[in-house]
């Protein structure tokens, strides 16, 4: 029996669900112990500019347009054995040749990726000096010439930058199905982020401190990812390399960060809207709100996302009964983790707030619990879409973008009518309108359309 269970123990200890468990686990202590602490710390007016910083190096990140998605692909596609630059809607096993790896695709996609993000980062870097501050000089000089925040603000610019050029092999190692190893970096970073975060906050360093933690955090998953990348398929300088160029990956990659950009003006746009219509202190409540229910999001979203490296192998093969089955089995268990994580945080977490008398609280629970709904469905959504991104195709470019701009027209003219409360509903009225309807009605047609067979 208890060789049994020690057996049961080990299988378990390597897979990616368990350590999605102790991610959750770790990240529930965040929000339980490193949150309140900043927000009993800082007033509500720094916490707000904060999440302003953060929403900065967000809209500038944009210039990366979606290329690590479809870098990640291409990983895939190369370490399967794909002998050919894949093309739009034609990934199939007949070019998967004798499934080796493919060392030369694999150099040429590695080489690509370092000259790319070089330039992306440079872009991020002066579109968040000039643009991002800029806008801050015009909304927020007062609170931006308050103590540090100047230098602060670039310092996190140079840190989102340089974090930045090494994106793409946190997005290989995942790609490569080393899922346990990535969580287990994600693991580490997100404790030196805590680490930081408060040892920065409690020795009065302010927003700094924040800055510090999302940096060192971010900057230890790059790293480390690239580390173990290059131990498990060191580069073989005996292989010529595939002269990849970012124009093979370009017509996949337009329509992904067209999407992209539907998905970011759909919900984490609309902390900077929120910068624009009210007060730091609104956006400091909206801000850690949202964060709140996107940690719901990404929790439960990673039963999928463990599985994208498997999908996009069984499209490589066309073995789309398995998807399907695989798909089916994986969006239950996402869609019931974030009912159960939404409701216990919906009860618990403004109380805890409430018992440690924080200077930032969340919105209303009945507006809160709108946008658990508002974010339950986009998290629905973008499981269907990100699957049939698997397979290299993109038909839901329009129908995102379209979302994504009635999401913030209607913040912007319910925001300032209603107050906060229809700017909160902004973006569930969007996804009911269109979206939402959309995409489950075409992924349903598309899968039942699809050649079916069985993995023997």
């Amino acid at each position: 029996m208890l060789n049994r269970l020690l057996s049961t123990a080990k299988r378990l200890y390597g897979t990616g669900v368990f350590w999605m468990g102790v991610i959750t686990v770790l990240r529930a202590a965040g929000f339980v112990l490193v949150l309140p602490f900043v927000l009993r710390q800082l007033p509500a007016e720094e916490v707000g500019l904060w999440y302003v910083f953060a929403g900065i190096a967000c809209l500038c990140s944009i210039v990366e347009l979606g290329f690590a998605p479809n870098i990640g692909r291409f990983t895939m596609y190369y370490l399967s054995g794909l002998q050919d630059l894949p093309s739009l809607n034609a990934v199939t096993g007949q070019n998967c040749g004798n499934e080796k790896i493919n060392q030369a695709g694999l150099n040429g996609l590695i080489a690509m990726s370092v000259r790319l993000y070089t330039q992306v980062a440079v872009a991020v870097l002066v579109l968040m000096i000039f643009g991002g501050g800029g806008w801050l000089f015009c909304k927020y000089r007062d609170a931006m010439d308050h103590s540090y925040n100047w230098p602060v603000y670039l310092l996190y610019a140079v840190g989102t930058a340089w974090s930045l050029s090494n994106y793409f092999w946190s997005v290989m190692l995942p790609a490569s199905n080393h899922i346990v190893e990535s969580q287990k970096i994600m693991l580490t970073a997100i404790v030196l982020n805590y680490l930081a975060t408060l040892i920065g906050v409690y020795l009065g360093f302010g927003v700094l401190g924040l800055a510090m933690g999302q940096t060192v955090m971010s900057g230890y998953q790059r790293l480390r990812s690239r580390e173990l990348f290059e131990r498990f398929y060191p580069l073989d300088k005996k292989v010529e390399a595939l002269p990849i160029q970012w124009k093979h990956l370009w017509p996949m990659t337009w329509r992904g960060g067209l999407m992209g950009l539907g998905m970011y003006l759909s919900l984490p746009a609309t902390t900077l809207i929120c910068a624009q219509i009210f007060d730091l202190t609104t956006t400091a409540s909206y801000a850690i709100s949202l964060q709140l229910v996107f940690m719901a999001y990404s929790l439960a979203n990673n039963w999928l996302v463990v599985k994208y490296p498997i999908i996009s192998v069984f499209y490589v093969k066309g073995e789309y009964a398995a998807i399907r089955r695989l798909v089916y089995e994986r969006i239950v268990l996402q869609m019931i983790s974030y009912v159960v994580i939404c409701v216990f945080t919906w009860k618990l977490a403004p109380l805890l707030l409430w018992m440690l008398k924080t200077k930032t609280t969340f919105i209303d629970s009945h507006l809160l619990l709108l946008l658990m709904i508002s974010v339950g469905v986009d998290l629905f959504v973008h499981a269907l879409s990100a699957v049939v991104q698997c397979g290299n195709k993109f038909p839901f470019i329009y129908s995102k973008l379209v979302n994504g701009t009635l999401t913030v027209v209607l913040a912007c003219i319910l925001g300032k009518w209603l107050g906060l409360a229809g700017f909160v509903c902004a973006p569930a009225l969007a996804q009911i309108t269109f979206n939402g309807w959309y995409i489950t009605w075409w992924y349903y047609r598309d899968s039942r359309r699809a050649p079916a067979s069985s993995i023997n």
